[in-house]
């Protein structure tokens, strides 16, 4: 930006001068008389803005703070410097990047409306978070799986109802031939995704997560820990997770980082020097991190007994009676 500026004024005094000699035409006393009246008028412009900066300091504190502001979101927001910003917050820092920007009031990185992972609503741990999920199996067997969504963090409340406008047309998109573009007669496509596994016929694991994107990949991790690693359902809710943020958000305005793989500081590192030897650019999160989902699941064994796991990244609860 600096550098830009400098080169602005270089081409700005050259452009008067440019100016000038065209008008002069090839005649050397109006090109004299040409600068003898830009060049006063140019100096007496800037006496009279340090002038007026000496008397009102105050101007020169907003002008700085503006810039600084437009720089700032302009660096937070490039693509080319997103995953070492994400390295660092989630490091040094700790607080996270999404956080750090929502305290100066700008749009977290991966925005998605704040439903669970980031987004002009999204909040840190110890606030209230929006998407929930619940599972149950009764006695005889029977599951339930479902992720009660459309909050009202950023949807108003009709009055006199007690019901919010769902806010789920924010996953829609405005690009034309897009296929989930907005258009009548269509709806878009949501990121809740409650699970029934089947073993044998009968119900084997009911499980889900809040967290928008982050949702199928925490799932999926969740499902494998059981399925492949023979982990119970607490211990394979506690495993450290890692999120793709190459494809495209879902939630508008469906920001991406391309390669950018977040991965929980839990992971061993001979793991996360592994990913990134494949190409992904690993940033790191906290040891447990909400953004990785709040997995809950319950296992119902061959004999009968029932294993639930609650992920103690966000308030959640496994209860039998």
């Amino acid at each position: 930006a600096v550098q830009i500026v400098a080169i602005a004024d270089i081409v700005m005094s050259l452009d008067n001068v440019i100016a000038v000699a065209a008008a002069a035409n090839g005649s050397i006393p109006l090109l004299v008389l040409g600068l003898a009246i830009s060049v006063p008028l140019i100096v007496a412009g800037a006496a009279l803005i340090m002038a007026l900066l000496t008397r009102l300091p105050a101007l020169v504190w907003a002008g700085a703070g503006l810039l600084g502001w437009i720089a700032g979101e302009v660096m937070a927001t490039d693509p080319a410097v997103q995953p070492a910003l994400h390295a660092f917050f989630n490091g040094p820092v700790g607080v996270g990047l999404d956080g750090f920007l929502k305290s100066l009031g700008m749009a977290p990185q991966f925005a998605n409306g704040g439903h669970g992972v980031s987004g002009r609503a999204a909040i840190e741990p110890g606030g209230s978070l929006d998407t929930s999920y619940l599972c149950v199996v009764d006695a005889e067997g029977n599951a339930f799986s479902a992720t009660p969504s459309d909050p009202g963090v950023d949807s108003p409340v009709i009055p006199g109802v007690g019901c919010v406008v769902s806010p789920r047309g924010s996953q829609g998109w405005l690009t034309p031939g897009h296929a989930s573009e907005v258009a009548p007669g269509k709806r878009p496509r949501l990121t809740p995704a409650p699970s029934l596994v089947l073993r044998g016929g009968r119900a084997f694991m009911p499980f889900g997560t809040p967290g928008g994107d982050v949702q199928q990949q925490a799932m999926l991790q969740v499902f494998l820990n059981v399925t492949a690693h023979g982990m119970t359902p607490q211990q394979a809710v506690e495993a450290p997770r890692v999120a793709t943020r190459s494809f495209p958000d879902s939630f508008w305005p469906h920001a991406h980082a391309p390669g950018v793989l977040e991965a929980e500081r839990r992971l061993a590192p001979e793991t996360r020097a592994a990913l990134s030897a494949l190409g992904h650019k690993v940033a790191e999160w906290p040891e447990w991190d909400w953004r990785a989902g709040g997995v809950c699941a319950i296992v119902a064994r061959p004999d009968g007994v029932l294993m639930g796991g609650a992920d103690p990244r966000r308030g959640a609860l496994a209860i039998g009676w």
